[in-house]
């Protein structure tokens, strides 16, 4: 059942020239155009209108991401053949952050859905029951001919018309970013102190529907539309309403998984259920009665939501250790859970999240081997770089991601990562120690590493709760830092500079336009940056104060200026405190232009990350200087000056 694998689409999105326009032409065929009244530029006209479960969405509710319209219909013959170029576009831009929409001007709702059905598709499918002449989209639109797709920017704007599958791959490679984060598991229990920014203690406020609801909001709002439940149950007590065990809400009340299977059907989510845990999060899959429980906990749960539009897959929860390789014995107990998925919920998709990357032989074919015994669709593997496995751990992260996606190209499973977006408030990996959110620098590079390696999803432990919307009705996280890692996240998705700066550094994308000029320490603008250890060479060490001025040689159109520093406390070495820029055009007279704080740092106690001062400059000059002002008994780690 290996559903994900990636469909090559060289065939390309034709239009219902013939065929289609002489049966449904709105014009008549005395107008051979093409292409829809909406041009580039455009404010993309709002509509309201029912999906095939029966919700009703506005095409405002995506505004802030961007968005493919497909306008199709299941009679149309040149529609229902570039299905497949649609869903190729799908499965390689849904994991970018690219929301697809199709709209169908059938008028007969069952033929409609049969068609949806019978191509699986999975991405949200509109139709109003309206005759294409008489439907107020296609006139709002001016849609002549179908299939037609139409792109839409955050903004709400029209950013591409009437493409072809390869000119909308083309159109879509030019304007959408790395993958973001689009998956995150939810953790129900209460478990240890980990948990305390992430759910309350207290059982009445952690089952309220209304916060498990408006937590699935404020995730969708940022496009991260993949749950998975890491558990369902804790010490014998459901969070659904079993009848094999007690329950852990109060009467009376929907579950929480029940008002999170709502929501996400409502908002076109998808889920991954959870068996977990028929104990507690110790489950041991050797046991005989852990699994005979799981089993009868995955009956209960196919019967109650295994037909629900949210309804993706299932998460089993056995995070097994890889370190040499995964051992016979998890081989043994992923396969019997995914046999029972497979009975009690047909085609459906199968997850698993192991640990162990750090510790693993990923140079021995035995490791590949292992992997192609399991009959799992998909492996989330968890980055480790929360969990501190080493002190300076990304530079190996990188290079563990690129070996993963090697050894998967010659298998049948999709590679997914599971990065991890919290450091500690005490000692790492202990369960008397809080889950707090980690700088977004340090988060940044591991979305930028999870690209490069070749993996088709990012998912995260754990938005929720790590990351909480500014102003939400039900606060949890950590207090201030929450609220700032949301909002941060928001403006990367939004395109910000300083983050879209940062990134391309971390793509190794980033032009220094005063490499080679003449400066105090050259090799702040040789155009080489260093990775997250103080041990790296690459980096300029000042015990103090930096000073830095660099002459271009002439007076030249500077867009910005961005010094790049590290962090790494435990080794008293510190983002500077505020940082100056000044500019010159003699060397001699210098205007100050800007003082800026440092850079973020509070959350520091383990990690080691870097990120830039950015100043938007727009002027012309020669010489540039830079004032780095350090942190009391710290030092300050430059290894690029760069000037857009």
């Amino acid at each position: 059942m290996k559903k994900l694998i990636s469909i090559l689409c060289s065939v390309t999105l034709s239009f219902c020239l013939v065929s289609c326009s002489e049966q449904k032409s709105a014009k008549g065929d005395e107008d051979k155009t093409n292409l829809p009244s909406v041009t580039c530029g455009s404010v993309a006209p709002d509509f309201e209108i029912s999906d095939a479960n029966g919700y009703t969405f506005k095409l405002s509710d995506y505004r802030g991401k961007w968005v493919l319209l497909d306008f199709w219909a299941s009679w149309c013959p040149d529609c229902v053949a570039e299905i497949p170029a649609m869903k190729g576009l799908y499965h390689d831009f849904d994991a970018r952050g690219v929301n697809f929409i199709s709209v169908s001007f059938d008028k007969e709702e069952q033929a409609w859905k049969d068609c949806i059905s019978s191509n699986g598709f999975e991405w949200r499918q509109g139709c109003n029951l309206k005759e294409w002449k008489e439907n107020p989209i296609a006139e709002a639109y001016g849609i002549h001919w179908i299939p037609t797709t139409i792109l839409i920017a955050p903004d709400g704007t029209v950013a591409g018309a009437a493409l072809t599958a390869e000119e909308m791959r083309t159109i879509l490679d030019e304007k959408i970013g790395i993958m973001p984060v689009t998956g995150t598991w939810i953790n129900l229990a209460w478990q240890d102190e980990r948990n305390n920014y992430m759910n309350f203690q207290d059982e009445d406020k952690n089952t309220d529907p209304g916060m498990w609801a408006e937590k699935m909001r404020n995730l969708h709002a940022i496009g991260v539309d993949y749950i998975a439940f890491d558990q369902v149950a804790n010490e014998r007590k459901a969070y659904y309403p079993s009848e094999i065990m007690p329950h852990h809400y109060p009467d009376g009340r929907k579950s929480p998984v029940e008002v999170i299977m709502d929501t996400c059907d409502e908002l076109g989510m998808h889920v991954f259920m959870s068996c977990g845990w028929a104990n507690n999060q110790l489950d041991d899959v050797g046991n005989k009665e852990v699994v005979a429980r799981q089993c009868a906990m995955m009956e209960e749960l196919a019967a109650l939501y295994g037909d629900r539009p949210s309804f993706y897959g299932w998460y089993l929860p056995i995070e097994d250790c890889l370190i040499p390789y995964l051992p016979d014995r998890s081989v043994e107990g992923i396969n019997n859970l995914i046999a029972k998925a497979h009975q009690v919920t047909p085609g459906k998709y199968t997850m698993v999240a192991p640990y162990g990357i750090f510790g693993a032989d990923l140079d021995t074919p035995k490791f590949g081997e292992q992997l192609s015994k399991i009959d799992v669709d998909i492996i989330a593997y968890q980055d480790e770089i929360g969990c501190v496995r080493k002190t300076f751990p990304i530079h190996q992260m990188k290079e563990n991601f690129r070996k993963l996606g090697e050894i998967h190209k010659n298998l049948d499973i999709e590679f997914w990562v599971n990065i991890e977006n919290f450091t500690w408030d005490r000692g790492t990996n202990n369960w008397y120690s809080t889950l707090i959110p980690a700088e977004f620098g340090r988060y940044l590079t591991q979305i930028v590493s999870a690209n490069q390696s070749g993996a088709t999803r990012i998912m995260s432990f754990s938005v929720y709760g790590i990351y909480d919307r500014p102003g939400s009705q039900y606060p949890l996280g950590q207090p201030v830092e929450s609220n700032l890692a949301y909002s941060t996240y928001q403006d990367w998705l939004a395109g910000d500079p300083h983050w879209k700066l940062l990134e391309d550094v971390y793509m190794g994308d980033a032009a220094n336009i005063a490499e080679g000029s003449t400066c105090d320490f050259p090799t702040l603008v040789d155009g080489i940056y260093g990775y997250e250890s103080p041990d790296c060479t690459e980096w300029t060490s000042f015990d103090g104060d930096m000073e830095i001025v660099i002459d271009l040689g002439k007076k030249t159109e500077i867009e910005a200026v961005a010094p790049h520093f590290m962090h790494f406390a435990g080794r008293g070495v510190k983002m500077p405190v505020s940082v100056e820029l000044y500019i010159s055009n003699n060397g001699k007279k210098y205007t100050a232009v800007q003082t800026v704080d440092g850079p973020h740092a509070v959350n520091d106690r383990h990690d080691c990350w870097t990120d830039l001062t950015y100043f938007a400059l727009n002027k012309k000059a020669r010489y540039i200087k830079v004032i780095a002002k350090a942190a009391e008994s710290s030092s300050i780690y430059c290894d690029e000056i760069i000037l857009k």
